[in-house]
C-alpha cells in the first residue's frame, strides 16, 4: 500500500513539473528566472550555451539579442563556429529593418574561418540586405539595380553557388516588385533548383526560398508550384524541429509557421485531393486549439473553415463566413480572391443580393488587378528586351573576342618561328654543356668513392647503436627484476607491522585499548596504502615484462559473488557519509567464464578510487551483460569530484594524478586498463555521467545460463 501511494505521489508530482514547464504568458518570467539559476551554476560552456538559447526561445525577438551576444561570445571563445554562425543568421533576422546592423553582422561573418556554415551565412545576410534594400528604394533605383543583376546574370554569373544564389535572389526580388509574370516563374524555377544543390543543413536559404516561392507561385496563379513548395516547407519545419529536440530546446515552437502554411494551402484546394484537404484542415484545427499564435489568427481570419466549406461545396456555410470578414482590413490582401468565392457560394445558394454585392467589388478590384497585370506585363516586357538587347551585346562582345583570339593565333604562330631559332641556338649551346657534363661526371665518381667510405663509417656506427640499445635493455631488465624482489620483500615486513600493531591492542589494558586502538587503524590503513603501492608496482612490472608473465586463468564464477566481494572488500575505506552499493538487477543468477582474480583486481581498482574522492552520496558497482551476451560490462560510478572531459585519456597513464596530494602512486588505473586489454576487453571513462565520476570495464567471455 505505501508503495503504491507512493509510486502515485511520483506521477502527480511528474505530471506537474511539465505542466509548469510549458511557456504561457503567466509563467514565463518564472521559467527565464528558473533558467538562469541553472546557468549560474552551469559548468561547462556547452552547457551555459544550451540554457541560453532556452532562454532565447522564451523570449520575443527584440530581447533575444543581448542573449543571441552571449552565446556568440561563448562559441567564439571554444571556437564552436558552426554555433556562432547561426546566432549572426539569428541577429540578421531581427536586424533585418537596420541595413548597418546587417553590415556589421556580415563582416562578423568574414573574419570566421572559412567553411561551409560561414558561406550559408553571408549568403544568408547578402540576401537579408537585398530585401532590405528593395523594401526602401525608389522606382528608378529599383529599375536600374534590376539591369545591372540582369546584366550580371546574362554575361557572367558567380561560379560559386553561394554567390550565384544570393545573384539569382536579388533579381526574382526586383523582378517580383514590378512583375507577376512567367519572368518571375522562370527565375524562381532556377533558383529552386540552386537551392535544392545546397546540403540539407542549408535550412535558413532554403527556408527563405520556400516562402519566397510559395507567395509567388500562388499570386501567379500556379497553385500546384506554390503547394509543392509550401510541402518542401512543412518537411523543413518538422527537421528543425527535431534537431532542436535533440539539442534540449524545449520551448521552440513553430506551430504558428504550421498554421500559415496550412492556411495557404487550404487557399489552393481545387489542386489538392481530398486526402490533403481533410489532413491540413484538421491539422489547422487542431493548432487553432492549441497554439496562441493560430488562435489569435483564426480569430481574425478563419479562412481555413472558408476554403473547407468550399471544397465540400457547404456553400451556406461558406457564404455566411464570408459575409462576416469579408470587410475587414485583415483580409484585404486576399479580398480579389474571398470575393471570387463569394459571388461562386451566392451563385449556389441563390443570394441575390450577396451575389450582387461582391459581383460588384469583384468588378472593381479585377478591373484595378488587370490594370495593374497590364502594368507588370509591361514592365516585364521591358525587362525581357534589356535582356535580349544584353544577350545581343555579350554576342558581339564574344564576335570581338573571337577576333581577337584569332588575330593572337597569327603573333603566337610569328613567335612560334622566332622560338625555333631560338632553340636551335640552345641546342648549340646544350652541346657545349655536356661536354662540361662529362668533366663533371668524373668529378662525381670520385665523390662516390669518398662517400662509400663515410657510409662504411655509418654501418660502423650503426652496429654500435645496436650494441648500445641491447645494453640499455638488458639494464631495463635488471631494473624490473630489482623493483619485483623489492616489492616482494617488503610485503613480509608490512604484515608484520599490522599484526604487531593488533597485538599491542589486544594486549593493553581496558583503559588504554580504545586510545590504542585509534592508531592502529591508522597503522593498518597506512599498511595497507603502502601494500596497495607496492603491489601496484608489482603488477607493472610483471605487465612490463611481457605478455606471457600474467596468466590468465579462466573458471566458472557467479556473477553476484564476483561483485560482491570485490564491494565486501574495499567498503572500509569508504567515508562515513558515503553508501557503496552493488546493484546486480537481474543478473543475479548468471555465471561467467572468465579470470575472477584479474576481474577483482581491476573492480577493487575502481572501487577504492571512487571512494578516495567521494565524500558523500553513493559508489555504486552495476553490472550487466552485452545486448548479444558476448560481453560482460561493469559500471562503477560515484558521486564524487568527477573528471574533466579532456582529462579521459590522461587519467591513464602512470604516475598521472589528478590531484598531486591524493595518497597512492597513481598506478591503478594504469594497471587495470593494462589488465582490461590483456583480457581482450577496455577500460573507459563514460563522459557523459556529469554526478561524479564513471568508469566502464567490458570483457568479452564465454556465458552459460543457469
Amino acid at each position: 500500500m505505501r508503495k503504491l501511494m507512493f509510486a502515485t505521489v511520483l506521477l502527480l508530482s511528474s505530471a506537474l513539473t511539465r505542466l509548469q514547464a510549458i511557456p504561457t504568458p503567466d509563467n514565463i518570467g518564472k521559467l527565464i528566472s528558473d533558467l538562469k539559476i541553472e546557468l549560474a551554476n552551469s559548468t561547462t560552456p556547452d552547457d551555459s550555451i544550451k540554457i541560453l538559447e532556452r532562454i532565447s526561445d522564451l523570449k520575443d525577438a527584440p530581447q533575444r539579442v543581448e542573449v543571441l551576444s552571449s552565446i556568440y561570445d561563448i562559441a567564439l571563445r571554444t571556437k564552436d563556429y558552426k554555433k556562432a554562425c547561426d546566432v549572426l543568421r539569428k541577429q540578421a533576422n531581427i536586424e533585418m529593418r537596420s541595413d548597418s546592423m546587417l553590415v556589421n553582422l556580415l563582416n562578423k561573418t568574414l573574419e570566421l574561418p572559412q567553411s561551409e556554415y560561414r558561406d550559408e551565412t553571408e549568403a544568408f545576410i547578402r540576401i537579408t540586405r537585398t530585401s532590405q534594400k528593395l523594401r526602401y528604394g525608389s522606382s528608378l533605383d529599383k529599375q536600374m539595380r534590376l539591369n545591372e543583376l540582369l546584366e550580371r546574370l546574362t554575361t557572367d554569373p558567380p561560379s560559386n553557388i553561394y554567390d550565384h544564389i544570393v545573384l539569382l535572389h536579388a533579381v526574382c526580388s526586383y523582378v517580383s516588385d514590378s512583375s507577376q509574370g512567367e519572368l518571375l516563374s522562370k527565375y524562381m524555377d532556377s533558383l529552386g533548383t540552386l537551392v535544392e544543390k545546397l546540403p540539407k543543413e542549408a535550412y535558413s536559404i532554403r527556408n527563405t526560398y520556400y516562402i519566397q516561392a510559395a507567395l509567388a507561385y500562388a499570386e501567379n496563379d500556379e497553385p500546384e508550384k506554390s503547394i509543392d513548395a509550401d510541402k518542401h516547407m512543412l518537411e523543413l519545419i518538422d527537421s528543425l524541429e527535431m534537431n532542436y529536440k535533440r539539442e534540449g530546446r524545449v520551448y521552440r515552437d513553430f506551430d504558428g509557421n504550421r498554421f500559415v502554411i496550412y492556411s495557404r494551402m487550404l487557399s489552393n484546394y481545387e489542386s489538392l485531393t481530398r486526402r490533403e484537404i481533410e489532413d491540413y484542415y484538421a491539422k489547422a484545427k487542431e493548432l487553432v486549439k492549441t497554439n496562441a499564435r493560430a488562435a489569435s489568427t483564426y480569430k481574425y481570419s478563419p479562412q481555413i473553415d472558408i476554403y473547407y466549406a468550399m471544397f465540400n461545396k457547404n456553400y451556406p456555410e461558406a457564404l455566411a463566413l464570408l459575409k462576416n470578414c469579408i470587410d475587414d482590413d485583415f483580409h484585404k490582401p486576399k479580398k480579389r480572391l474571398l470575393l471570387k468565392h463569394m459571388i461562386k457560394a451566392a451563385k449556389e445558394v441563390g443570394d441575390e443580393k450577396a451575389l450582387l454585392r461582391a459581383s460588384t467589388e469583384y468588378n472593381d478590384i479585377l478591373e484595378d488587378h488587370l490594370d495593374k497585370k497590364y502594368q507588370e506585363r509591361y514592365k516585364e516586357l521591358q525587362v525581357v528586351y534589356d535582356v535580349y538587347k544584353m544577350k545581343n551585346e555579350y554576342m558581339q562582345l564574344q564576335e570581338s573576342k573571337h577576333a581577337s583570339e584569332n588575330s593572337l593565333n597569327k603573333n603566337i604562330i610569328l613567335i612560334s618561328c622566332i622560338s625555333c631559332a631560338i632553340l636551335v641556338i640552345l641546342l648549340i649551346v646544350l652541346i657545349s654543356l655536356n661536354r662540361k657534363t662529362k668533366r663533371l661526371a668524373k668529378t662525381l665518381a670520385e665523390s662516390n668513392s669518398a662517400l662509400k667510405i663515410e657510409s662504411d663509417n655509418l654501418r660502423r656506427m650503426r652496429a654500435e647503436s645496436v650494441r648500445a640499445r641491447d645494453q640499455a635493455k638488458k639494464a631495463n631488465s635488471l631494473k624490473t627484476d630489482f623493483i619485483k624482489n623489492m616489492s616482494r620483500e617488503v610485503n613480509v615486513p608490512l604484515q608484520a607491522i599490522t599484526e604487531y600493531s593488533g597485538l599491542i591492542v589486544d594486549c593493553a589494558e581496558s583503559s588504554h585499548k580504545k586510545y590504542l586502538e585509534r592508531f592502529c587503524h591508522m597503522v593498518e590503513l597506512n599498511s595497507e596504502l603502502l601494500s596497495t603501492m607496492v603491489n601496484d608496482m608489482l603488477s607493472l612490472a610483471d605487465l612490463d615484462s611481457s605478455a606471457s608473465a600474467i596468466i590468465i586463468n579462466r573458471k566458472s564464477v557467479n556473477l553476484y559473488d564476483l561483485c560482491n566481494m570485490a564491494v565486501d572488500t574495499t567498503r572500509h575505506r569508504v567515508e562515513s557519509g558515503v553508501e557503496m552499493k552493488f546493484l546486480p538487477g537481474n543478473q543475479q543468477d548468471v555465471s561467467l567464464y572468465v579470470d575472477p582474480q584479474r576481474i577483482q583486481q581491476i573492480l577493487i581498482n575502481l572501487l577504492l578510487n571512487a571512494a578516495k574522492f567521494t565524500n558523500e552520496g553513493h559508489i555504486n558497482l552495476i553490472p550487466k551483460l552485452s545486448g548479444d551476451k558476448s560481453d560482460i560490462v561493469f559500471t562503477v560510478e560515484d558521486t564524487g569530484i568527477g573528471i574533466p572531459p579532456e582529462r579521459k585519456e590522461q587519467i591513464f597513464e602512470r604516475f598521472y594524478k589528478l590531484n598531486k596530494e591524493s595518497q597512492g602512486a597513481g598506478l591503478g588505473l594504469t594497471i587495470s586498463r593494462m589488465l582490461a586489454n590483456l583480457l581482450g576487453g577496455t577500460l573507459e571513462l563514460d563522459t557523459s555521467y556529469k554526478l561524479g565520476a564513471r568508469f566502464v570495464l567490458t570483457v568479452p567471455l564465454t556465458l552459460k545460463e543457469e
